[in-house]
């Protein structure tokens, strides 16, 4: 029998009575279940007389801060070495100023700290450092515990394996809130997967001892759901009881395997919790059978000093009350100020079972007006009797008028608002307020009329903003009184959707692409129901919207789905308000949806099947034989071919002329949160799983696991991988039919964009694909897979794409006029700013293609049509053989140049809204045009947007070829090596091109001077891998950065390099001693590659110093592509923050030149707000 889907638990849950208390609070103790709880949005659709509480479940929350101490001391030991899991490497503890807060910040001071993902990890690193002992510093509950136990059960472990053992059990916390007297919470959802391993007797005490209803659940929706149901009936029937709703993997008494070797390596102890204090018989230490690889036994003297250390949360930090449910996280004085997951004070809000973080990521930020257990997804605005200044004048504003029964009002809701299920969400809403009335789109705006009394109003219109859909981002913009003309609700007039009208000008926000919902794909899955298998199965919260997209107000006649009319099933799911498809434009079926063909041709073959069923089919069969197959999805085509068949890599390889750029892999949604299989073969932090699952299901670059049953041809030389997971129902059934990783590569030629036309990918593609996946559904807008890569704890952009751009961010202050700002020419985006609305294209690609050029036009034609703004000033780079640049000029409009290395640093610093203080920001990339006419790439500027000033950079030398330089790296190494007294030949050529290049360097023919970072790294990388040709961008520094992280010593050593000012006062580093050091030949290339990012990151510390001594600036930014380099990055981010400075990364935009066009915009506004107009 068929589990039911999470929609039919909650109809289960909402048929149900209001209890006789009017209220339920029910606490979640799993940092798992709050995960799944407020990404799922569950709180939004539950009735909402019920209060889901965040529990003490997060053992990484409520690790003693002692032992975070111990485990720093021991990192910076000459002979240790700590594993722990990758949360707790972020943890702080209270510490003086110049001693490291943390295990990150241990590590960037030299000491020892390796992040695992699981215990099997750290046996390995013990047996490859044999003259290293190995702590475990391991916290967790149960489920972590059983599998510790079991490492340390084995009799094959060597001997310098130790371990500091912070576990706890989960039971004790609900025991120490139950005593209290005062819990807080009226019943109980105990942790599915501690139960697994306890049993769910364990529980048993809650009911029986204190009266509670409680529910052991499981982790999906559907799950939980039913935990939800289970408690709700206990407490209608006012019968506590223990039911267990996850009889799939729980039993009353649990594994009583790992219970027994538990309790033979680990004795039940009292232990410290963080903030709360010690709690009886809730820990774990080791017995006497681990005495010798007990930690605190090795070293007694760091576990007496860290002791003596003990302290509570730092200041003004509230976790303590968070982990106990007694507040939620906004509640807390430091939540989104001085507390962030970049720049986290609390623990709470670094690990992703921390209900801060959870709640951070879903966009839940600090608010006066959410009412208490119900979460904000964004700030409200403007509750009743507020007006918003932004968009109304209040004496335009009609008064509140309460008639003695009835009063009528209208909302008018800007943000994004429509594409995203808000309207059939408002009619839902006011149906079960008894309220009459109708909304409708209008523009890009949505109205809302509504009648019913004074409270039912009030409350309804706190919902609109407090419980809208997970998609959405309401605004208040107006709200006015009515004449009460509506018949009351009990004379039957309904609340009802109206037909859109209104041009939305420059007002709309365009919803974004969606990856399949959970609901979905169980329609999907299930053989009884009509979606079975259909490959394009949607609802009003998920499926395609900006790529179908022609025009709001947001209706599928605006779509490119209005070429497939509804069939009467669909046209009655749609038209029914409990339906999930209630007025959801990207619907469809079998019968009336978009079909598969299947067409085999272009290297081989000749064949079309038709009937979607076979299409699917042959497509599986055609990739499980191992050929290549191209794959029509949500933005465009992918490339798709089996990642495990080297001949089908290197098919793909050759016929794409692309002999080392890495493939990006797409997964199997496998075990309960979808990334079992990305476990099995990368390493996972919590910011590349959030990253993974989040709506834009974007490429995320991971390490790879030692043990990784990947193809080394995914990505030669590199020790990472870009994974991603099926987001549309096609790539679930693929990856389900075959259940192995594929190659998901975006289709185009070589620098061209992504294609999505069906007859352009049969032409372009004939000779690299041998198949052909297309469906019948037109993209009106092609759009990449965006890029991710987890870097100082958050997954930082590195392309903008499908899911998240357009990408729309908000000026401080209006433009006096419209602007365009067309960026780089690598990296390519553009940018539409007007009023206070600035919105960033995806990425359009390399700009040298012509392809390319069209399609970079086609873009601004397209942003400008979307959103009804025709630009009148062009902003673009100083650099005038940019394509950009020329387009600019020749465009008409009065033109604008803004010089390179000011846009990076004007667009990190409007990104974190920095316009008006002093910032020091680093701007380190390959070349870019400066204001003096060099190529710069190595600056660190002063200042703030429209006002910048170079307080340092390296020491110039000559780019010999100039382009030629970049693709041959060999040519610079050699100049590098000469300029820095090496007088042999360094690197590769022959004799005849080493004489050429040496008349040419000795001339400074073609040769002009540079500071760049990133030819640095060019250099190094062909000194050290070696490398005297690169195939494409980056593949220099991305083999530097991986051997590096190879060496066996893990950090590197860094070098003193000279300071001085040169005429101008720039204070120049000079490069030639690290230069001659990767030479020397005596250390191993792995050593050398970690010494030059441990030497850069000095660089940076130096000039950082120099800036704070010379003018006071404490607050630094970093940007431009190097940073894009993770070890860099982190090492710099840990060591400037040590010494006191605030570090500002890019978080929504990338480091790189994508976000070029938007520092234009950001400069721009900085020198027009001083009428710089021309």
């Amino acid at each position: 029998m068929a589990l039911p889907t999470p929609g039919e638990w909650l109809d289960r849950i909402r048929a149900l009575p209001r209890p006789a208390s009017g209220h339920l609070r029910i606490m979640n103790v799993c940092g798992g279940h709050e995960r799944t709880i407020t990404h799922a949005g569950l709180r939004k659709v539950l009735p909402d007389y019920l209060e889901l509480i965040p529990g003490p479940g997060c053992p990484v929350c409520v690790c003693p801060e002692e032992d975070i101490h111990a485990a720093v001391a021991l990192s910076l030991a000459d002979d240790v070495i700590v594993a722990t899991f990758g949360d707790m490497v972020r943890v702080p503890c209270n510490a003086p100023r110049r001693e490291p807060r943390s295990l990150q910040a241990a590590r960037a001071l030299g000491g020892r700290v390796v992040p695992v993902a699981s215990p099997g990890e750290v046996l390995t690193l013990a047996r490859q450092h044999p003259g290293k002992r190995v702590v475990f510093f391991a916290a967790g509950f149960e489920t972590t515990t059983a599998p510790i136990a079991a490492l340390f059960s084995r009799t094959d472990l060597p001997d310098n394996l130790l371990l500091l053992l912070s576990a706890r059990q989960t039971w004790p916390a609900i025991a120490h809130l139950l005593e209290d007297g005062a819990p807080g919470f009226d019943a109980l959802i105990a942790p599915g997967h501690v139960a697994t391993i306890m049993g769910a007797e364990q529980w048993r005490f809650v009911p029986e001892a204190h009266g509670l209803p409680t529910a052991v659940a499981g982790f999906t929706p559907g799950l939980i759901l039913a935990g939800l149901h289970a408690v709700l009936r206990q407490a209608l029937d006012r019968a506590p009881r223990l039911d267990n709703a996850y009889p799939q993997c729980v039993t009353a008494a649990g594994n009583r395997r790992a219970q027994a070797l538990m309790g033979e390596l680990f004795e039940i102890t009292d232990a410290e919790w963080r903030g709360i204090g010690p709690l009886p018989d809730s820990g774990y230490g080791c017995t006497t059978t681990l005495a010798e690889r007990d930690a605190r036994r090795h070293f007694p003297g760091v576990f007496e000093a860290a002791y003596a250390r003990r302290g509570e949360m730092p200041p003004g930090c509230d976790c303590a009350e968070v982990v106990l449910g007694r507040i939620r996280p906004p509640q807390c004085r430091l939540y989104g100020s001085a507390c962030r997951p970049e720049s986290p004070v609390g623990p709470c809000m670094v690990s992703e079972e921390g209900a801060c973080r959870i709640w951070w990521s879903h966009g839940v930020r600090p608010t006066q007006d959410a009412p208490a257990g119900r979460i904000a997804a964004t700030p409200v605005e403007a509750a009743p009797g507020a007006t918003d200044p932004g968009e109304t004048d209040p004496g335009e504003t009609a008064p509140i008028e309460r008639a003695p029964d009835q009063e009528a009002r209208r909302w008018v809701l800007a943000g994004v608002v429509q594409g995203v299920g808000f309207r059939p969400f408002v009619q839902r809403l006011a149906s079960r307020r008894d309220l009459a009335g109708q909304v409708r789109n209008s523009g890009g705006k949505v109205v809302i009329e509504a009648q019913g009394s004074a409270d039912r109003l009030d409350a309804f219109e706190r919902a609109l903003l407090a419980e809208a859909p997970r998609l959405a981002r309401p605004r208040l913009a107006r709200r006015e009184t009515i004449p009460a003309t509506l018949s009351p609700p009990d004379a039957a007039r309904p609340f009802v959707i109206r037909q859109s009208d209104g041009d939305p000008g420059g007002a709309i926000h365009l919803p974004l692409d969606t990856p399949v919902c959970p609901a979905c794909l169980a329609e999907m899955h299930d053989p009884q129901d009509r979606h079975h298998g259909y490959p394009f199965t949607h609802c009003d919260q998920c499926g395609p919207r900006y790529s179908v997209i022609e025009r709001l107000p947001y209706d599928r006649a605006r779509t490119s789905l209005k070429a497939f009319p509804l069939c009467p099933e669909c046209r009655r799911e749609y038209d029914d308000p409990q339906s999930r498809r209630f007025h959801a434009q990207s619907i469809g079926c079998p019968q009336c949806g978009p079909r598969l063909t299947f067409v085999e041709g272009g290297v081989e073959g000749n064949r079309t099947l038709t009937d979607p069923g076979e299409a699917l089919a042959a497509a599986i069969a055609a990739l499980a034989e191992g050929r290549i197959v191209a794959v029509k999805g949500v933005g465009g085509y992918h490339l798709m071919a089996d990642a495990g068949n080297p001949a089908a890599l290197a098919t793909l390889r050759e016929r794409k002329h692309r002999p080392h750029k890495p493939f990006a892999v797409m997964v199997p949604w496998q075990g309960e949160d979808g990334l079992e299989v990305v476990r099995r073969h990368a390493r996972l932090d919590p910011a590349a799983a959030e990253a993974l699952l989040a709506d834009e299901r974007p490429v995320v670059l991971l390490p790879l696991r030692a043990d990784h049953g990947l193809e080394a041809g995914l990505a030669p030389g590199l020790d990472e991988v870009g994974v991603l997971l099926p987001y549309a129902p096609l790539h679930h059934l693929l990856m389900e039919a075959l259940a192995r990783p594929l190659v998901a590569t975006s289709a185009n030629v070589a620098g061209e964009p992504i294609i999505a036309d069906r007859a352009m990918a049969e032409q372009r593609l004939g000779r690299v694909a041998d198949a052909f996946l297309h469906h019948d559904r037109p993209i009106l807008h092609p759009v990449d897979d965006g890029i991710r890569r987890p870097i100082a704890g958050r997954a930082r952009p590195l392309r903008p794409g499908r899911g998240s751009s357009p990408l729309e961010l908000e000026l401080p202050w209006r433009l006096p006029r419209a602007v365009l700002a067309v960026g780089a020419q690598q990296k390519s985006t553009v940018c539409l700013a007007w009023e206070a609305r600035l919105v960033l294209s995806p990425h359009i690609g390399e700009l040298s293609a012509l392809r390319t050029q069209q399609a970079f036009a086609r873009q601004i034609e397209t942003l400008a049509g979307l959103y009804g703004v025709r630009p009148e000033l062009v902003l673009h780079d100083a650099h005038r053989g940019y394509h950009s640049t020329r387009w600019a000029r020749d465009s008409g409009l009065a033109c604008r140049e803004v010089a390179h290395h000011h846009a990076h640093a004007a667009a990190l610093c409007g990104e974190h809204g920095r316009f008006r203080e002093p910032t020091l920001v680093f701007t380190w990339d390959g070349t870019g045009l400066g204001p003096d006419g060099t190529l710069w790439g190595g600056e660190a500027l002063l200042g703030r947007p429209g006002h910048w000033q170079r307080h340092a950079s390296f020491a110039p030398f000559a780019l010999p070829g100039g382009e030629a330089a970049i693709r041959e790296p060999w040519r610079l190494a050699t100049t590098l090596g000469w300029q820095s007294g090496l007088e042999g030949p360094v690197a590769e050529g022959t004799g005849e091109e080493l004489a050429l290049l040496r008349a040419a360097w000795e001339r400074r023919l073609n040769a002009p001077a540079c500071s760049a970072v990133g030819r640095l790294f060019d250099a190094a990388a062909a000194l050290l891998v070696p490398m005297p040709r690169v195939s494409h961008e980056a593949q220099a520094a991305m083999r530097l950065e991986a051997l590096a992280q190879s060496n066996e010593e893990r950090d590197g050593q860094p070098l003193k390099l000279p300071h001085r000012r040169d005429p101008d006062g720039v204070l120049r580093c000079d490069w030639r001693p690290l230069i001659r050091h990767l030479h020397d030949a005596r250390l191993a290339p792995e050593r050398r590659a970690a010494d030059f990012h441990a030497t850069l990151v000095r660089v940076l510390c130096r000039q950082a110093g120099a800036a704070r001594e010379a003018t006071g600036v404490e607050t630094l930014g970093l940007t431009g592509g190097v940073f894009q380099n993770r070890r860099l990055t982190e090492g710099a981010v840990a060591a400037l923050e040590e010494d006191g400075f605030r570090v500002l990364l890019h978080e929504r935009l990338p480091c790189n030149d994508a976000a070029i066009s938007v520092g234009q915009v950001m400069e721009g506004l900085a020198r027009l707000s001083r009428h710089e107009e021309e």
